[in-house]
């Protein structure tokens, strides 16, 4: 019963994250033509001559043909991925800033711009503690950008298995797991002098927020007027990492961290008299602990 149940929670899971990365994709399954000027539009790309690019606007399909000459277009991003390249776009930055410059490590690395402004991401391995985040990482200059995480806790496999090792299963025996929530915020510096921020490796402070919701159902076996539990994690700590691009627009984000856990858990106790439940007392249990993290996160550009 305890394996049907966490398998069958745990399929739940992976096709609710699934869900939610496959309808974030969707909304940027279009070709994006960017100007010479660096403006941007959404098209879907009909033809391309030697001198012309035919195109309808992606909230317009139904609607008329435009074109625009080649020699004015930079660059199409198709939804796919791919990218065509047809001009040079406009670039104010320093030429100082654009040529070959002398690392600290002792020789020459060629200057890279990606050009990223937004990342999306997810982290697969979070399913395993019921956690279902979705990732967004702004550029705010060359140097800095600041990454803001939602998503939605559920069934905490990690922390159910370890507690049935110990001969305690609390969710399966005698709690209800139900959706909570989770919050993350950080701010990144991109030491590099050779890349911008979003690319290669950073640093800075991290927090989260964790909160895992039950719903108490039974004591031994016994039932009892639904009590409502949770368990919240605050983290605050400092976290590096690097961004690494395995496509133009697919990359990993290997990162770790180190700081402090506030650990607050609302729980029910259970009273008993002659193996009659009398009643079930709400305990508070709070505590401060050292938190580590280490993991990998996959996304794209957008």
């Amino acid at each position: 019963m305890y394996l049907k149940k966490t398998f069958y929670m745990f399929k739940q899971t992976v096709s609710l994250f699934t869900l939610l990365f496959l309808l974030i994709a969707s909304n940027f399954s279009q070709d994006i033509l960017t100007k010479n000027d660096g403006s941007e539009l959404s098209v879907k790309v009909i033809e391309i001559t030697e001198v012309l690019i035919k195109y309808k606007l992606y909230e317009n399909l139904d609607g008329p043909l435009y074109t625009i000459k080649k020699s004015n277009v930079f660059m199409i991003k198709y939804e796919n991925g791919s990218k065509d390249l047809f001009g040079k776009k406009e670039d104010k930055t320093p030429t100082s800033e654009r040529v070959v410059v002398y690392s600290k490590v002792g020789y020459n690395k060629q200057y890279v711009d990606r050009g990223l402004m937004n990342l999306i991401k997810v982290n697969p391995l979070l399913i395993l503690n019921g956690d279902i985040p979705i990732y967004l990482e702004h550029k705010l200059n060359d140097k800095l950008s600041y990454e803001v995480g939602i998503g939605i806790t559920v069934f905490d496999y990690l922390y159910n298995y370890y507690n049935s090792s110990l001969g305690y299963s609390p969710y399966v025996e005698q709690h209800t797991p139900e959706m909570g929530y989770s919050f993350r915020a950080s701010l990144r510096f991109y030491p590099s002098n050779y890349t911008k921020a979003l690319d290669e490796f950073y640093i800075g402070p991290e927090f989260s927020h964790r909160r895992y919701n039950t719903i108490l159902e039974k004591c031994d076996n016994y039932p009892v007027d639904a009590k409502q539990e949770y368990r919240a994690f605050t983290d605050f700590k400092i976290s590096g990492g690097y961004v690494l691009f395995i496509t133009e627009n697919i990359f990993f984000d290997i990162y770790g961290g180190i700081g402090l856990r506030f650990k607050a858990n609302s729980i029910s106790a259970c009273t008993y008299s002659e193996s009659e439940i009398i009643s079930t007392t709400p305990v508070l249990d709070k505590a401060i602990l050292p938190a580590i993290s280490l993991g990998v996160k996959v996304g794209f550009e957008i």
